[in-house]
């Protein structure tokens, strides 16, 4: 992850980073690591701390700085795609919710009454072909 998203590194990190075993020390601050449930309840602040230390133990990977059964990095690699696709979930949901309190605003001003009501729900089936979509294509990358 690049800085931008992090503004100041956090202690973690730079210890993660000075680490010489970095999934052991991983393994020891994150307990439930790669539990599916366990990012499931995360922020998205959460998520970008997750994503950004994932991104520090894989990057010493390809560097060879450190070394870890193929097993460890498939689920490395898993987990950080996991973590990505909530982060892009939160992200679309984020949008969503602005584009509905904008529209229901509009709405408001414009006194409009039932039939924004059939339209509301036509972006809302709108929204899940995009979600639908956006899942496809987050399939294919993967």
């Amino acid at each position: 992850m690049n800085d931008s998203t992090c503004p100041r590194p956090c202690l973690m990190k730079l210890d993660l980073q000075s680490s010489t075993n970095k999934l052991a020390f991983l393994k020891d601050n994150w307990p439930s690591f790669g539990q599916i449930e366990s990012i499931d309840r995360l922020s998205e602040t959460e998520l970008r701390c997750t994503l950004c230390l994932l991104d520090v133990v894989l990057a010493a990977l390809a560097k060879d700085e450190c070394f870890c059964p193929n097993r460890e990095i498939i689920r490395l690699v898993l987990t950080r795609t996991y973590v990505q696709n909530r982060c892009e979930l939160c992200e679309t949901e984020e949008i969503r919710s602005k584009l509905m309190k904008g529209f229901c605003t509009w709405e408001k001003k414009n006194g409009l009454s039932r039939k924004n009501e059939i339209r509301r729900r036509g972006i809302s089936v709108f929204y899940g072909a995009i979600l639908r979509m956006l899942s496809k294509v987050n399939g294919k990358q993967e």
